[in-house]
């Protein structure tokens, strides 16, 4: 048997919409990246708190998501390919 609950995590302003998430965490801290709300944020598993990392008019319809090892961040908007990674990474 499963119990069910919910886990969506309350940001501090305003709602993220319809979140995509990554399928495991990734990065050095094991982060759950996701995308919604116009940005790409991140849920730590710890202590499930979530923050937004990025935003970027790109973001505002994007097409699925990948998180690498390293917490580069892949995603598909319109008819490209963005990459999102961290500044001296």
């Amino acid at each position: 048997s499963f119990l069910l609950a919910d886990f969506t995590p309350s940001p501090s302003k305003g709602g993220f919409g319809y979140p995509a998430l990554s399928d495991k965490p990734a990065g050095p801290d094991n982060l759950v990246f996701g995308i919604g709300g116009g940005g790409v944020f991140v849920i730590d598993p710890r202590n499930h708190e979530m923050r937004m990392l990025a935003t970027h008019p790109s973001l505002a319809a994007p097409r699925g998501i990948l998180a690498t090892s390293d917490g580069t961040v892949y995603y598909g908007s319109g008819a490209k390919l963005w990459r999102m990674k961290e500044i001296g990474r």
